[in-house]
């Protein structure tokens, strides 16, 4: 902080710069919740990462004591982290090739059809289906998470270039609030099975699904 502070120059030139006040970040925020695509991708982005958080908040639950992996923990919670090494990879070509709105639309889908069809499977497991099965769902769920973050936050931030700062920060810190609420409640459902986890996977998803559908329509609507 103290090198920023000192050897990081400003980069915007004097005619852009404003002054930092309540009223301006007030107005700044008026004119985020007003822009539909900006908003809804917001909240969109928060179910998501209500999904996510749900699962770092139980994952040593789940593989520790229902899995008994013990000591192996790290190395399984790693291999899945390859996952979102692997979506930041694809996503450079894919978003070129596919367009943002269609691939989040396409990794969304993806997302609710596989955490329906696992849930149903582990509801016939009764909630303790085999460990190699639910590691590669967790890998095909986090690579469709991977795919969908950077590109969620690029759609709500995209009419915003002109208060990017507040705007950042306004979308990170609604979505992060939204997240932890969402993410705390189906974390603290766990009952020694995988199903409060899916079925959070699964609500949470489809809620998604509306709420993209819904903005897209707006967006659509209003141009």
């Amino acid at each position: 902080m103290i090198w920023f502070l000192f050897r990081q120059k400003e980069t915007l030139p004097k005619s852009k710069r404003v002054r930092f006040s309540f009223a301006r970040l007030a107005v700044a925020a008026t004119e985020i919740i007003k822009t539909p695509v900006s908003m809804g991708y917001t909240i969109l982005s928060g179910f998501v990462f209500a999904a996510f958080l749900s699962f770092l908040t139980m994952s040593q639950q789940i593989f520790q004591d229902q899995y008994g992996v013990g000591e192996l923990f790290p190395l399984y919670f790693g291999t899945l982290a390859l996952s979102f090494g692997g979506a930041s990879f694809a996503n450079s070509a894919l978003v070129m090739k596919l367009g943002m709105r269609n691939l989040i639309a396409k990794a969304l889908w993806t997302f609710v059809t596989l955490s329906v069809s696992y849930l149903a499977f582990a509801i016939f497991t009764s909630g303790h289906p085999p460990l190699w099965s639910l590691v590669l769902f967790l890998m095909s769920i986090f690579f469709c998470v991977g795919i969908l973050f950077g590109n969620i936050n690029a759609q709500a931030m995209e009419p915003l270039g002109h208060i990017a700062g507040v705007a950042s920060a306004f979308v990170t810190s609604m979505s992060t609030f939204i997240s932890v609420i969402l993410g705390t409640l189906v974390a603290q459902s766990y009952n020694g099975t995988v199903l409060p986890l899916l079925i959070g996977f699964s609500t949470f998803g489809m809620i998604s699904l509306m709420i993209m559908y819904l903005t897209n329509a707006k967006i659509d609507s209003s141009s």
